[in-house]
């Protein structure tokens, strides 16, 4: 029958409805047809085809499209290296979506267009004029039923019955702007929100507000494309809390708590002249408001942390298997192999290493996660310079340092060649494998030049972080036994160790 919530079962029960209509007396059709609306009304909820833009870093497209097809009933739509993601249509549950590993975030899709006008004042009445031939419905379903999947202790105010043109609703229009082949945009991020939310405030009614909002309207314009979405997730700042003097839920806060832990004499209170209290509301936190910053590990974070979607991407690029070995000798946080002791749980072991004591304290409080369904070892190490064997290592991932945080580019162009020279000696001859993410033009050249014997490029993957281009290389290891390197201070120790013998 195609109308099913919980396989067979329901098929059956629906079926055994409709055949017994036709032997029983009128007055007793009317309670059977009541019955068969509210099997099919909870199929219709169920089955709802819903319609995603999952985002995450342009270049690995790739994983994601292989996660999403994982989903029940998925079907990619269209994928987008110009804005880094991908539009899917699925019925899969909310729970499903939430655990997106290799997304960044997800939004409600509202629509993708082509041909934005190039001057400024065509734009703005392009954009203004677009929101009254959008038709919203579809995705503010989405949010309706994100939110009340999000506040399960709280599920009033409009989301349940209210209609969208509650004139007591708040929103935000939120533009990004990125040219790609063009040189410039006539038109500034403010204007382009600007002229959506005219349009909206004209639509719905609704009023403007940058802090406390119902709606968050996402514009994400590339030279001429324009992507409108609408966000799902939103931070869980405390400093967020707004409520009146009795407890009760403040309006047109979908977010909002009761201020019952708020004492009279905290500096983020105040009371107005009617008695009612009010808390300070900062800018919503994006930090907070992604798919990964739910991850159970994140608790303890450096200045160069790397995103947990971009490590699962790295987990799945490596084709890891039951009982390898993995390790990151430059862990930072630990980010990389605290993903893949958490969802690979139990199947692989995972070491991490840093020289600063500041990443590793980091790393090893996030490594104790109680919740986390695997273990790492966190060791205080050299990179150049590992404590391990040779020949034991069967996968090294690891984010090769980049940027101004890591320090100057001359001492990153020394570090890199010497960590690859050890990634080359610990890895296992034939079957070893790293993904390294890199910056450094050197790296390639030390790959493809001075360690060719040792390692073989097997692909590379341009990606782009945040305006930051990178390039994942997948490198395989060769058969060929790794040179013996003798360290620099060897002869002295000989030299103790005959004076000592000869004492």
């Amino acid at each position: 029958m195609g109308l099913s919530l919980e396989g067979a079962q329901r098929d059956l029960e629906l079926l055994g409805l409709w055949l017994y209509l036709d032997f029983c007396p009128p007055a007793f059709q009317v309670y059977l047809l009541s019955s068969l609306f509210v099997l099919l009304s909870k199929d219709l909820a169920v089955n709802f085809m819903a319609i995603y833009y999952a985002s995450c870093a342009s270049g690995l497209e790739s994983v994601l499209i292989s996660e999403v097809k994982v989903l029940g009933e998925a079907s990619k739509l269209s994928d987008s290296p110009a804005f880094g993601g991908v539009c899917f249509s699925t019925v899969a549950s909310l729970e499903t979506i939430y655990k997106l590993r290799s997304a960044d975030n997800v939004y409600a899709f509202v629509g993708h267009f082509q041909d934005v006008p190039i001057s400024k004042d065509s734009a703005v009445s392009y954009l203004k004029n677009l929101v009254k031939k959008i038709d919203w419905g579809p995705s503010l379903e989405i949010l309706k039923r994100w939110k009340a999947f999000s506040d399960k202790e709280d599920t009033s105010l409009f989301y349940k019955d209210t209609p969208w043109s509650n004139s007591n609703m708040r929103f935000r229009v939120t533009c990004d702007r990125k040219c790609i082949t063009m040189r410039k945009h006539p038109f500034t991020s403010m204007d382009a929100a600007a002229a959506l939310g005219d349009g909206i405030n004209s639509l719905f009614g609704w009023t403007g507000d940058m802090r406390r909002y119902d709606v968050e309207v996402i514009a994400w314009i590339r030279d001429t494309e324009l992507l409108l979405l609408i966000a799902l997730l939103y931070s869980n700042s405390e400093a967020k809390k707004v409520a009146c003097c009795d407890g009760a839920l403040a309006p047109r806060l979908p977010w909002s708590i009761k201020l019952e832990n708020v004492k009279d004499d905290d500096d983020s209170a105040s009371k107005t002249c009617e008695g009612k209290v009010s808390v300070s509301l900062p800018r919503p936190s994006r930090s907070d408001s992604q798919l990964y910053s739910h991850r159970r590990y994140r608790h303890a974070l450096i200045g160069t942390s790397l995103k947990p979607s971009i490590a699962y991407a790295l987990l799945q690029l490596g084709d890891i298997q039951t009982g390898h070995l993995i390790l990151d000798p430059m862990c930072g946080c630990g980010t990389i192999p605290l993903e893949a002791a958490d969802c690979m749980a139990g199947r692989i072991a995972c070491l991490a290493g840093d020289i600063s004591s500041k990443a590793v304290n980091a790393a090893r409080e996030n490594s104790e996660e109680r919740e986390i369904k695997g273990s790492c070892d966190v060791l205080q190490w050299d990179a150049t310079n590992l404590a391990l064997r040779s020949n034991c290592v069967d996968r090294v991932l690891c984010d090769m340092p980049f940027g101004i945080r890591c320090g100057s580019p001359q001492r990153r162009e020394w570090l890199c060649p010497k960590v690859l020279r050890e990634i080359v000696r610990v890895l296992r001859q034939d079957t070893g494998a790293a993904i390294l993410l890199s910056h450094s033009k050197s790296m390639r050249h030390e790959i493809e030049e001075n360690q060719r014997l040792f390692l073989q490029v097997l692909e590379s993957l341009p990606i782009d972080m945040e305006g930051i281009r990178l390039e994942v290389l997948i490198i395989r290891r060769t058969s060929a036994p790794a040179p013996i390197q003798i360290p620099k201070n060897s002869k002295k120790l000989t030299r103790r160790q005959d004076a000592d013998i000869s004492n």
